[in-house]
């Protein structure tokens, strides 16, 4: 399925966000029987999760991003950050029925293997710096190749998917990234 992925182009809109959600939702869903996806979650009027993903052992605190520029990159601190903070609302409110394993996961795509290299820790020629995350993350990248309409040109552009993901610990809401 994603050999054949091909992305939208509208950065004003969030698509890409979304479709970068739900292409893994889907593929959640796939993977785990009894699973549940909800997405576009509100908690308050500050705090959103893009999607939250339920299988019988674990969840995952969604984020996505489309790294395009300096500016997204650092917003990863805040969704990490706020990530810590949306899952102790989360097994609030499942109670006694909260699975036992909770994951917060950073999931991005660029066209820009600097972009993906730098995500990696790897030396790059990417001007941007290091995050905290970059080391609290366990983070890989994916690469895909797909012909992609960009003004009005068909071109053969890599696509990178980047994730990173660590495991929810209840220590973790004194330590916040």
């Amino acid at each position: 399925m994603l050999e054949n992925f091909r992305l939208g182009v509208s950065e004003a809109t969030g698509f890409p966000e979304r479709n970068l959600s739900f292409q893994f939702s889907h593929a959640f869903l796939r993977a785990y029987e009894n699973s549940a996806v909800f997405q576009e979650v509100t908690f308050d009027k500050r705090k959103h999760l893009d999607t939250l993903l339920i299988s019988d052992d674990f969840a995952i605190a969604l984020e996505c991003k489309v790294l395009l520029m300096r500016s997204r990159a650092a917003d990863l601190k805040d969704d990490a950050k706020r990530l810590q903070e949306i899952v102790p609302l989360m097994k609030k409110r499942f109670k006694k029925n909260s699975p036992t394993k909770w994951y917060t996961m950073l999931l991005c795509e660029t066209w820009w293997s600097e972009h993906a290299s730098w995500w990696v820790g790897e030396s790059t020629k990417s001007m941007w710096e290091p995050l905290d995350i970059i080391d609290t993350y366990k983070r890989d990248k994916i690469l895909l190749r797909g012909d992609i309409t960009f003004d009005g040109a068909q071109k053969q552009w890599p696509l990178f998917w980047l994730y990173g993901y660590r495991e929810y610990k209840d220590s973790d809401t004194n330590n916040i990234v």
